[in-house]
Formats: C-alpha cells, sequence, structure tokens
C-alpha cells in the first residue's frame, strides 16, 4: 500500500496565501451546486499557475472531461496533509 494515496490523506481548506504552484489540491465536494457541483467538485488537480488572486489547475484524476487551465478562488480548494 503505497504512501500518499488517497485513503491516507486528510483534505483541509487551502484558502488565499496557504497554495503555491505545484501543489495538488482538490476542489471542495461542497464548492458548487447543480451541473458546477457535478463537474467540479471532488476534482484532484496540480496548480499551474496563481493571477490576480486566482488558482490556475489542471486536473490529475484522470476523469473526463479533463479540466486545463480551470480557475478556482482559493476559498473553494482544499490543500492533503498527510494522515
Amino acid at each position: 500500500h503505497a504512501l500518499g494515496t488517497e485513503a491516507t490523506k486528510t483534505w483541509l481548506p487551502a484558502g488565499p496565501g496557504n497554495i503555491k504552484v505545484g501543489d495538488e489540491v482538490r476542489v471542495s465536494l461542497t464548492a458548487y451546486t447543480g451541473d458546477l457541483g457535478v463537474l467540479h467538485n471532488g476534482r484532484l488537480g496540480k496548480v499551474v499557475a496563481i493571477r490576480y488572486g486566482d488558482v490556475i489547475v489542471n486536473s490529475t484524476d484522470g476523469k473526463e472531461p479533463k479540466l486545463d487551465g480551470t480557475h478556482y478562488s482559493p476559498h473553494l480548494l482544499e490543500k492533503a496533509i498527510q494522515a
């Protein structure tokens, strides 16, 4: 059982100033409602840029549709800590 699997991670709110390029993040499970929630909530990705307060993420979870260059508020993202 490899270290760093989803089962061993605890996700905590990231918030402004706590995210940097290269971080693995997850869109909060309650970030969006309706169709946007189905598309975005719980998706995993890597931070590729931060611009004007937006965190720009490329999805890494292998789900479709692939989300590349998607802009999120840092308030909607979570970062993993090892349990």
